[in-house]
């Protein structure tokens, strides 16, 4: 949660995440309670809450002065319950290339083909490792299980250097293909079976054909929803 100009914003919706429907990513906390709150890109993940869960979280939602959300999928059901809400792109995508190169800590890679992964799958380094021996490269590949076993050096922006100097990405991560898609990077989404492919979906239907002119028009609606919701309050 974050206070700007008496607005609050929030992004974390998923009960898996966060154990249920948390109050305090609904605007419902005390220190909400004199704000003009928006959300901006809040995603469930498309899990569906219980009927108990729907309930608490239609009275929380009128909290909301304004709500953006980060599927399309999630707002048709929000359609169906009553509640208006517009579809706002990621927020790495609204910051851009130019906020991340700023972070961005260069590492002596380059050409390699870069595995990432949300979810340990073989199938995905044995399909990297046919694409690096192909190509006459290596593969480096970040992954969940070496982070959790300390294992891994890269950190986030390391990250972006070495997705920035690939020659492909093979990834099942949202965030990963998103990096590849602002960085005009050969990528290969592979599906994971759960209702998370959906976010991937929802995103390369927006872009369609032609993916740069119609980031550049998605950011500009994102853009323009939160300097509305922002001059709205100030009026």
């Amino acid at each position: 949660i974050k206070q700007v100009k008496g607005i609050t914003t929030s992004a974390i919706w998923n009960r898996n995440i966060c154990k249920g429907p948390d109050p305090v990513f609904y605007a419902a906390a005390p220190f909400a309670a004199m704000a003009r709150n928006i959300s901006y890109a809040a995603s469930d993940g498309d899990i569906i809450p219980s009927p108990e869960e729907q309930r608490v979280i239609r009275r929380h939602l009128h909290n909301f002065y304004r709500i953006g959300v980060r599927e399309k999928s999630m707002q048709q059901r929000m359609d169906a319950q009553g509640i208006p809400s517009v579809v706002n792109i990621d927020p790495v995508m609204l910051a851009g290339t130019d906020v991340l190169d700023k972070i961005c800590i260069p590492v002596k890679e380059n050409g390699h083909v870069l595995v990432y992964e949300v979810l340990d799958d073989p199938d995905i380094m044995h399909f990297a490792n046919n694409l690096a021996a192909e190509h006459g490269t290596k593969v480096i590949r970040i992954a969940r299980t070496p982070y959790a076993k300390g294992a891994n050096k890269y950190g986030p922006a390391e990250f972006i250097s070495l997705l920035k100097n690939a020659s492909s990405v093979v990834t099942n991560s949202f965030h990963a293909t998103v990096l590849s898609l602002l960085y005009g990077k050969r990528f290969n989404f592979m599906r994971t079976g759960t209702k998370a492919d959906g976010r991937i979906d929802s995103l390369l239907e927006s872009l369609g054909d032609e993916p740069a002119s119609n980031l550049k028009k998605l950011r500009k609606e994102s853009l323009d929803f939160l300097c509305e919701a922002l001059q709205e309050n100030e009026a």
